[in-house]
């Protein structure tokens, strides 16, 4: 399981519920949450990262099926934005998401920075909710 080194949301989290979901992590409005890798050599050999976990918007104490309440999240891998996708509305229990990235994004034989950010000047900004650790998968 990756661990995140830093984040902040404008209203509230990065905080965890690991009370009631194991991994669970969840934000509130915009902002980023930042997870930390080493990657040795080896894994660079790999033509492409993909790197899922399981999403949802954030909606406090409340769910919906509604678009307005999705997110959409960008993915940067240190500090290069990748791609942007949205995510469902939260249900309490995320759907699976992947990015898949060159492996040029990544710095050999350091810590690399894996970030998911909801933008202030993106559409739908209503937080993330992060269900699943995230994984990496080298291929």
């Amino acid at each position: 399981m990756l661990p995140w080194a830093k984040g902040r949301f404008d209203i509230e989290g990065p905080d965890e519920d690991s009370i009631h979901t194991p991994n669970h992590v969840y934000m509130r409005r915009v902002g980023y949450i930042t997870y930390t890798l080493p990657i040795g050599k080896s894994l660079l050999h790999a033509n492409e990262a993909e790197i899922s976990a399981r999403l949802s918007s954030e909606l406090q104490a409340t769910t919906s099926n509604d678009i307005v309440f999705s997110s959409d999240i960008t993915l940067l891998v240190n500090e290069f934005e990748q791609t942007t996708q949205n995510v469902i509305p939260d249900d309490a229990h995320g759907k699976p998401y992947t990015w898949k990235v060159s492996t040029t994004a990544f710095k050999p034989d350091v810590v690399n920075e894996i970030t998911f950010r909801v933008k202030k000047d993106t559409f739908y900004k209503n937080g993330l909710c992060i269900y699943s650790p995230i994984q990496v998968r080298f291929r």
